[in-house]
């Protein structure tokens, strides 16, 4: 599924402390879906992906409501030059429920995703998996390691800019790539 050359592992050095449950950041971070509160079962990539988009809590995947997945949408659209931002967006694999997963989120390793329609038409996917801890294996393109505790912009302004920053720069790199690649 990915290209090993164009993941990115966003390495923050942070003091390790308690704090919320990797599930409570990644809601935090991205929202979540509301799920079906039938058996997980594994969709296939594809399928996984088409279910997460029907189901998300925010009317306009161009505009999401969790301030950082809004500021990190509009980072890489202004990374990229965009002018319209609904050729640009993005989608939460999240659960509401801690005990409930997406099959994207748990048989995937995709807990978020962006979806840029190139100017040829091309739908790029670029991935994302949020860890606050230590995860050398990951199935998305871009890892993004925050602290244990989350990630506060008001109390934490450095350090959200600095995840933000590099978060936004890694999938724009990783957008222009795949655009560059399918125009050759």
């Amino acid at each position: 599924m990915q290209d090993n050359f164009l993941c990115y592992d966003l390495v923050m050095n942070y003091e390790r402390y308690q704090g919320a449950t990797g599930g409570i950041v990644e809601h935090e971070l991205f929202g979540s879906v509301e799920i079906n509160p039938q058996p997980l079962v594994y969709e296939k990539f594809r399928n996984a992906v088409a279910v997460v988009k029907k189901t998300q809590p925010f009317e306009d995947p161009s505009d999401p409501d969790p301030r950082f997945a809004n500021d990190l949408h509009a980072s890489v659209a202004e990374l990229l030059g965009i002018l319209d931002y609904k050729t640009l967006k993005f989608y939460t694999a999240v659960s509401r429920s801690p005990h409930k997963k997406t099959s994207l989120d748990f048989h995937h390793g995709i807990d978020a995703f962006f979806e840029y329609e190139a100017p040829n038409g091309q739908l790029i996917l670029v991935t994302l998996d949020v860890t606050t801890g230590d995860k050398d294996d990951y199935k998305a393109n871009v890892l993004i390691r925050v602290p244990p505790g989350g990630i506060d912009p008001n109390e934490e302004k450095d350090a959200y800019g600095e995840i933000l920053s590099r978060s936004a720069q890694a999938i724009a790199d990783i957008i222009k790539t795949k655009t560059t690649q399918t125009l050759k």
